[in-house]
Protein backbone atom coordinates (compact mmCIF):
# COMPACT_ATOMS: atom_id res chain seq x y z
CA UNK A 1 0.00 0.00 0.00
CA UNK A 2 3.12 2.53 0.88
CA UNK A 3 4.18 1.76 -2.60
CA UNK A 4 0.82 2.29 -4.30
CA UNK A 5 0.76 5.98 -2.58
CA UNK A 6 4.14 6.69 -2.90
CA UNK A 7 3.53 6.29 -6.93
CA UNK A 8 0.11 7.96 -6.71
CA UNK A 9 1.85 11.25 -5.13
CA UNK A 10 4.11 11.19 -7.74
CA UNK A 11 2.01 11.08 -10.58
CA UNK A 12 -0.78 13.75 -8.92
CA UNK A 13 1.90 15.84 -6.94
CA UNK A 14 1.46 16.30 -2.81
CA UNK A 15 -2.25 17.62 -1.81
CA UNK A 16 -2.34 20.93 -0.87
CA UNK A 17 -3.51 22.09 2.47
CA UNK A 18 -4.25 24.71 3.76
CA UNK A 19 -5.31 26.60 0.76
CA UNK A 20 -9.22 26.66 1.25
CA UNK A 21 -10.58 30.13 -0.31
CA UNK A 22 -12.23 32.36 1.78
CA UNK A 23 -14.17 35.70 1.36
CA UNK A 24 -13.09 38.97 1.86
CA UNK A 25 -14.55 41.52 4.21
CA UNK A 26 -16.67 42.32 1.59
CA UNK A 27 -18.12 38.95 1.12
CA UNK A 28 -18.07 39.12 -2.99
CA UNK A 29 -14.41 39.04 -3.62
CA UNK A 30 -12.61 35.58 -3.09
CA UNK A 31 -9.54 35.19 -1.31
CA UNK A 32 -7.12 32.39 -2.56
CA UNK A 33 -3.66 32.87 -2.02
CA UNK A 34 -1.80 31.81 0.95
CA UNK A 35 -0.97 35.03 2.33
CA UNK A 36 -4.16 37.03 2.05
CA UNK A 37 -5.76 34.05 3.41
CA UNK A 38 -3.84 33.97 6.59
CA UNK A 39 -4.18 37.98 6.64
CA UNK A 40 -7.80 37.46 6.19
CA UNK A 41 -8.15 35.46 9.06
CA UNK A 42 -6.01 37.48 11.13
CA UNK A 43 -8.38 40.47 10.27
CA UNK A 44 -11.35 38.39 11.45
CA UNK A 45 -10.34 37.11 14.75
CA UNK A 46 -8.57 40.68 15.43
CA UNK A 47 -11.83 42.33 14.90
CA UNK A 48 -13.90 39.45 16.66
CA UNK A 49 -11.59 39.45 19.93
CA UNK A 50 -11.20 43.41 20.05
CA UNK A 51 -14.34 44.08 20.57
CA UNK A 52 -15.71 46.15 23.64
CA UNK A 53 -17.50 44.85 26.35
CA UNK A 54 -20.96 44.86 27.20
CA UNK A 55 -20.63 43.08 30.44
CA UNK A 56 -22.26 43.95 33.52
CA UNK A 57 -20.12 43.35 36.31
CA UNK A 58 -23.21 43.64 38.85
CA UNK A 59 -24.78 40.75 38.11
CA UNK A 60 -22.03 38.89 39.65
CA UNK A 61 -23.22 39.69 43.20
CA UNK A 62 -26.47 37.70 41.62
CA UNK A 63 -24.93 34.75 41.36
CA UNK A 64 -25.84 32.22 44.15
CA UNK A 65 -22.63 30.96 46.67
CA UNK A 66 -21.83 27.26 47.74
CA UNK A 67 -19.55 26.21 50.63
CA UNK A 68 -16.33 25.11 49.58
CA UNK A 69 -15.78 21.29 49.50
CA UNK A 70 -12.14 21.26 50.41
CA UNK A 71 -11.75 17.53 49.75
CA UNK A 72 -12.05 17.61 46.24
CA UNK A 73 -8.61 19.56 46.51
CA UNK A 74 -6.76 17.02 47.44
CA UNK A 75 -4.79 14.88 45.43
CA UNK A 76 -6.32 11.22 44.64
CA UNK A 77 -5.05 8.48 47.07
CA UNK A 78 -3.63 5.21 45.52
CA UNK A 79 -6.83 3.18 45.79
CA UNK A 80 -8.21 5.98 43.19
CA UNK A 81 -5.53 6.30 41.21
CA UNK A 82 -5.68 2.45 41.20
CA UNK A 83 -9.07 2.17 40.23
CA UNK A 84 -8.76 4.90 37.62
CA UNK A 85 -6.07 2.67 35.53
CA UNK A 86 -8.12 -0.59 35.97
CA UNK A 87 -10.92 1.40 34.50
CA UNK A 88 -8.96 1.89 31.05
CA UNK A 89 -9.74 -0.40 28.13
CA UNK A 90 -6.13 -2.12 26.96
CA UNK A 91 -5.07 -0.99 23.75
CA UNK A 92 -6.79 1.57 23.22
CA UNK A 93 -5.98 5.03 22.96
CA UNK A 94 -8.60 7.37 26.02
CA UNK A 95 -10.63 9.40 25.20
CA UNK A 96 -14.42 9.02 23.68
CA UNK A 97 -14.92 6.50 20.79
Amino acid sequence: MKAFYDGFKTVHGPRDTGRIPVRAKDGKTLITNRAGILSRWAEHFHSVLSQTTTFDPSVLSELPTWDTKYELMLPPDRNEVQWAINQMSSGKAPGSE
